[in-house]
């Protein structure tokens, strides 16, 4: 078998990828989970509005809960601009190790400590499905990207937060307002993006998972009561959960080895939780059908993982594994040629969702404006050409045939967090 005919086969090629057909699906979805029906979408609702007015030298202590990453740093507005003063980097709780909903507040109060007490708001970015409340608190629905955590469903993140810090001493009243990651990187990159540019159209979060955000108009938020509605507010679309995918029989197997098989099944076609175990998934069935020598057959089937950073080394470096120091030049071909169709597809999964949120949007009604879309996240920044190949795929993918513009902001989730917590209720 040669190596095209297994990619195509197995639905593994990115031709197999209709990225007109994505994006009408998940343009349906949309407009189905703003009306408050059953769709993979739930296009949750932040009630955060783009700007607000930063009060010099304000502080506030932004939180940036991801899916690998924990991240905390204290901000204050200095000449008009929110700048980090200091941050801790850490594993986030529940990532590696199993622990209940209590040990992973608890954990996040903990390293709060450090800063809590020196300001009186707190934004936190959650990188898991939480539903926002007029009050800017967010109930817990469900952790996903394999985190280990039992049990919380339901729960008032802020509130949880606020019991465990007064446990630990913390009495001061603390302000505390929840947004998801996406919403996050929409607000941090709404202040730093040149004048030649209209309000980002878009914001695309491709890291350990994946998600965009978009802001809305209230007429189209069919789901909220009018009293619920600002004027327009920054939407989570939870894109992981998207579930309209051409899925060939290899995604499927290893769907079925996750925690929760139908559940997030775009991002376990896109995140870097995911990419580099399922290309080593196709790997070991390419090994299977005899497309690699012995000796790499042998080394793919002992493999116990392969992560996306590796993924990302393989191909910058042409083809191989770690460690793979016998591999002839076929074997290299034939491992890079799958690695390389996964992260293309992936590339023309995520520009599909993407061009479906600027049709929703109407991009490129502002002439001479590019649309703008703000990317962060270590897949998106980090694995090799996956950028190149987003971003060709994205304006090949846009009928209006309107300029497109992709920014990233470092920090982007912490900033956005920050301006949240000192602009809600002003």
């Amino acid at each position: 078998m040669r190596t095209d005919d297994f990619l195509y086969q197995y639905g593994i090629h990115p031709d197999n990828v209709s990225q007109r057909a994505v994006t009408a699906a998940f343009s349906a979805d949309m407009s189905t989970g703003l009306s408050g029906l059953p769709s993979s979408l739930k296009m949750l609702p932040s009630f955060l509005s783009p700007g607000g007015d930063l009060m010099e030298g304000e502080t506030a202590l932004a939180v940036d809960v991801g899916g690998t990453a924990l991240k905390i740093a204290l901000t204050q507005v200095i000449g008009g601009t929110i700048e980090i003063i200091t941050s801790d980097v850490s594993p986030v709780p529940g990532h590696m190790e199993e622990m209940t909903i209590e040990t992973f507040f608890a954990q996040l109060a903990e390293r709060l400590l450090p800063f809590i007490r020196q300001c009186s708001r707190v934004g936190i970015s959650f990188a898991h499905a939480v539903a926002i409340a007029p009050d800017w608190d967010g109930r817990l629905i469900s952790f996903s990207k394999e985190m280990k955590i039992s049990g919380g469903e339901g729960l008032s993140i802020g509130r949880a937060l606020s019991d465990q810090l007064q446990m630990a001493g913390v009495t001061a009243p603390k302000k505390f307002v929840v947004l998801n990651d996406a919403t996050a990187v929409y607000l941090g990159g709404l202040t730093y993006l040149p004048e030649t540019c209209q309000a980002p159209t878009a914001a695309l979060v491709l890291g350990t998972g994946i998600n965009i955000s978009y802001v809305e108009t209230a007429e189209r938020i069919f789901k909220l009561p009018g009293t619920c509605r600002p004027a327009a507010m920054v939407i989570n679309t939870e894109a992981g959960g998207f579930d309209k995918l051409p899925l060939g029989s290899i995604d499927s197997a290893f769907l079925q080895t996750t925690d929760v098989p139908t559940s997030h099944v775009f991002e376990k076609l896109t995140g870097g939780r995911y990419l580099g175990p399922l290309v080593l998934f196709a790997l070991k069935k390419a090994a299977e059908e005899g497309l690699l020598s012995k000796t790499a057959a042998s080394s793919i089937r002992k493999a116990a993982q392969l992560t996306t950073p590796e993924l990302s080394a393989l191909l910058e470096k042409g083809g191989g594994l770690p460690n793979g120091k016998f591999l002839d030049d076929n074997d290299k071909a034939v491992i890079r040629a799958v690695a390389e169709a996964y992260v293309s597809r992936a590339a023309k999964l995520a520009a599909a969702a993407v061009a479906a949120v600027l049709d929703q949007t109407r991009a490129g009604e502002i002439a001479d404006r590019p649309a703008v879309v703000i990317a962060e996240g270590s897949t998106f920044l980090k694995l090799y050409s996956f950028r190149q190949k987003f971003e060709t795929a994205l304006k090949e993918n846009c009928l209006g045939g309107y300029p497109i513009s992709v920014f990233t902001r470092e920090n982007a989730a912490i900033l956005g967090a920050a301006q949240a917590a000192m602009t809600a209720e002003k």
